[in-house]
């Protein structure tokens, strides 16, 4: 059965949490607009604070595509790098995960995603941002997302 499952920015902050701690990033604050604009931290390559809005533009060709903007690598409060040299080192690394890179947009293959989260057993349909939440559509997400 299709459901939508709603998450809030918290539901979020959480799951990017659990997933990039073994890369070295953390998100300290997210907060839901028309995008997603967080602040954090990277360990690793790239060290330092991280600021940024990532766009939600939805599911084309089994493909989930991710828009960045206004990208920011501070270390203790002074300018490090900017959105281009950031994208360079991101997409490198993205790359190398299998996710392709078209100038600020990412597009992740939707098995991926369900391969990483193991969410094998799920369909993922559109995934969007409204009212505040990022809104997934598919079926047998809240066995994964909720529980």
């Amino acid at each position: 059965m299709i459901n939508i499952t709603q998450l809030n920015a918290e539901d979020i902050r959480s799951i990017v949490n659990l997933k990039g701690k073994e890369k070295g990033f953390q998100v300290t604050n997210l907060v839901i607009n028309d995008t997603l604009n967080f602040s954090g931290t990277l360990n690793g390559i790239l060290n330092g604070k991280v600021t940024g809005d990532v766009g939600i533009k939805g599911i084309k060709d089994e493909k989930l595509i991710l828009q960045v903007f206004d990208l920011k690598l501070s270390s203790f409060g002074i300018f490090k790098a900017n959105t281009s040299l950031i994208m360079k080192a991101i997409s490198k690394l993205a790359k190398e995960h299998e996710v392709e890179v078209e100038g600020n947009k990412f597009l992740v293959q939707v098995d991926k995603i369900k391969e990483e989260m193991k969410m094998l057993e799920t369909i993922i349909e559109d995934i969007y941002i409204e009212n505040n939440h990022l809104n997934i559509v598919g079926e047998n997400l809240n066995d994964y997302l909720m529980g």
